[in-house]
């Protein structure tokens, strides 16, 4: 994982000034390129749209203290104009690129990003791996946003949202349809796309309930991290340990084509201090993918 991640980042300083194409992330990251933008965001902490403004803005500096125009410059730099250009530039000095050469505005540089593996044993990491069999969850599903970024802002203003209506209500007191006290969320992609994101039970076979769209989940390994604490942040960092932590030192691989699935208690009031357990679809890695460790 980190030798493809290395490369990734490389191909981006290599594309400062050109075109960065998401085929190429894929094909050097080994996945699709929603999955990257993903891994990316937990790893680093930002987005990585952000990651690679921040980056073509720090270069542009030097070449606007040499003189080149803006307009020359949002070109190089892949803007569709000299205002689009204008406005990344100013969203990440805090001024315009006419004003670089005035001493009263301080400069910022952002440099390229370095990931390593760090090994201590000052902390441990509590999960479990289990094998489950297939499973159904029936329940509302809202589509889910191709581009991973905004979907850290869509999913919890679908939990927000459909906790609110009479449908939810209905749905907690179904629990003689589902098979434990749980309602769950179960995110899955298409293709390695994001697709769509379910509340739901899960059930023994399909049932008539208050929100009846249904999805099926196969036979599956799943790495199982639990937490407790406000939503989002609990469940946004056990996804930071799966990827930062856990995912480089394991023995698998994350199987993006399965979905992921968060576990909260049926009855709780709300997401704002609870229990909680994220699953994550997992397999053994391969003797060849086992070369970059």
């Amino acid at each position: 994982m980190l030798k493809q991640f290395d490369d990734v980042l490389s191909y981006i300083e290599e594309q400062l000034k050109g075109e960065i194409l998401q085929e190429e992330i894929a094909k050097r990251s080994c996945c699709t390129f929603p999955a990257f933008q993903k891994m990316f965001s937990y790893i680093v902490g930002i987005p990585l749209s952000l990651y690679i403004r921040r980056r073509k803005m720090s270069a542009a500096v030097f070449d606007l203290l040499e003189g080149q125009s803006i307009v020359a410059l949002s070109e190089v730099y892949g803007y569709q104009s000299p205002t689009a250009f204008n406005r990344a530039f100013q969203s990440i000095h805090g001024f315009p690129p006419s004003e670089v050469k005035q001493k009263k505005n301080e400069l910022v540089s952002y440099p390229r990003l370095h990931l390593s593996l760090a090994v201590s044993g000052e902390a441990s990491i509590r999960y479990r791996i289990e094998e489950k069999k297939a499973m159904v969850f029936v329940g509302k599903r809202y589509r889910l946003n191709r581009e991973v970024e905004e979907n850290f802002q869509q999913v919890p203003t679908f939990w927000h949202d459909f906790q609110r209506t009479e449908q939810y209500s209905q749905l907690r007191d179904s629990t003689d349809c589902g098979i434990d006290e749980f309602i769950y969320g179960v995110a899955v992609a298409k293709a390695g796309v994001p697709d769509s994101y379910y509340i739901g039970l899960s059930v023994k076979e399909e049932r008539t309930l208050p929100v009846n769209e249904m999805i099926c989940i196969p036979k599956q390994t799943w790495v199982v991290f639990s937490g407790e604490g406000a939503m989002p942040e609990t469940m946004q960092q056990m996804y930071r340990t799966f990827y930062r932590e856990w995912l480089p030192a394991a023995d698998y691989d994350y199987e993006i084509t399965v979905g992921d699935i968060e576990v909260y208690p049926l009855k709780q009031e709300s997401l704002e201090a609870e229990k909680c357990e994220l699953w994550l679809p997992i397999k053994r890695k391969t003797r060849a993918y086992q070369l970059f460790y």
